[in-house]
């Protein structure tokens, strides 16, 4: 992620462009408080989607709940799992981020109307082939990340 991260605000043209065309094409609306459940995004449905998805994870998936056994102490579970909570802002961010970054790449020339991707989804693979491409080692990075991130989850 980082390195896409980096590699995507260089060929955007820097943090300035990347917000610049965010901010032009209306996708840093932070504060839409529309109750609407319908409305794509809006902070009420992003929080209780976020909040539902991690007391899953974090309260019910057989993983976690092994984890917080094995430790020695109630306070020591406690103390893991608030650990977690700033890595977890921090990816949170780095990947949102990096969607921005990504948008801003290709803000004037859609993938999907010029047929080289079919589904959002594949943006960020077709990101590491079209900009990344030339580096050696990109794409068994990419998917060594992909492969680990599915192991860890495997349990959930």
């Amino acid at each position: 992620m980082l390195t896409t991260f980096v590699y995507g605000i260089v060929q955007a043209g820097g943090v300035k462009k990347v917000y610049d065309v965010s901010k032009r094409f209306g996708r840093l609306d932070f504060f839409n408080f529309n109750p609407d459940p319908f409305q794509r995004h809006s902070f009420w449905l992003l929080v209780s989607n976020t909040a539902f998805q991690w007391l899953f994870v974090y309260g019910a998936a057989q993983g976690s709940f092994q984890r917080y056994v094995s430790m020695p102490t109630f306070r020591k579970a406690q103390l893991a799992l608030g650990l977690n909570v700033p890595i977890l802002l921090l990816m949170a961010l780095i990947s949102n981020l990096t969607g921005l970054i990504l948008f801003a790449n290709y803000a004037t020339c859609d993938p999907i109307l010029t047929g080289d991707i079919e589904k959002i989804d594949e943006i960020l693979p077709f990101f590491l082939d079209d900009k990344m491409g030339h580096i050696n080692g990109i794409a068994g990075l990419f998917f060594a990340s992909l492969f680990a991130g599915g192991l860890r989850y495997s349990d959930v």
